[in-house]
């Protein structure tokens, strides 16, 4: 918000923010995105929405890399590059379904680092599915998911850091899970499953259990609308 007033060289005064967040920090869920993008489109609209979509996002995205800020505030699949002062952004259409969502209790957990040097042969296999991934999200294709969500770059050396990730993933397929991965940097981990969908995420939760590790759970709608703003005034 105060980027936004910056921006702008105006400010409200005598304002009182109240925060209900509902998304866990530091998980690799996106909070931190979210925080940017509502307290710009806040802003905005306490000064009579004088900004753009494409101003909006470049005021929020401004600090951080874009693709979380693009997908909080757009919805779908979102894509990004920035370019100097230039902001190149999609949304991309994507078929709704059931996303399996578990977050372990891990203490100081912090990101891994990315590794200095990475195979080319990994990177290449990595590009290699980048389109089938895009096509499986379109048509809601979980099957191809599975095939094209295999990851040589991120997943492997952030999964060293999540206590029992492997038997979890493992259980998650056993219980019908067709595909597992991390959100971002973690510690959280994505399933997509065509159905049972509560009993995996149950199961995987369970896992984390018997490796002593405390986890939750949460089966949620793949959003394909962004942002809406809601406006409540008193009486």
């Amino acid at each position: 918000m105060g980027r936004f007033f910056q921006q702008l060289e105006k400010t409200q005064l005598g304002i009182h923010i109240k925060i209900d967040n509902a998304i866990p920090l530091k998980s690799g869920l996106g909070a931190e995105d979210a925080f940017r993008v509502a307290g710009v489109l806040g802003a905005n609209h306490l000064m009579g929405n004088p900004c753009d979509r494409d101003t909006l996002l470049k005021i929020a995205a401004a600090a951080e890399w874009p693709v979380g800020v693009v997908a909080a505030l757009l919805g779908g699949l979102a894509t990004a590059a920035r370019e100097n002062s230039r902001l190149i952004y999609r949304a991309l259409p994507v078929t709704p379904f059931p996303l399996i969502v578990v977050l372990p209790q891990l203490e100081q957990y912090a990101p891994a680092a990315p590794p200095e040097q990475i195979d080319r042969s990994d990177m290449l296999y990595d590009l290699s599915r980048v389109p089938l991934l895009i096509e499986a999200l379109r048509q809601g294709d979980l099957e191809l998911l599975a095939y094209a969500i295999d990851d040589k770059l991120q997943v492997s050396h952030v999964a060293a850091q999540i206590t029992g990730y492997q038997y979890v993933a493992d259980t998650a397929r056993q219980s019908g899970a067709l595909a597992v991965t991390i959100a971002s940097d973690g510690p959280a981990l994505l399933a997509f499953a065509e159905k049972q969908q509560q009993t995996i995420a149950n199961n995987m939760k369970q896992a984390f259990q018997k490796v002593g590790v405390a986890a939750r759970s949460w089966v949620l709608p793949i959003d394909t609308q962004g942002v809406v703003i809601s406006e409540v005034r008193s009486a």
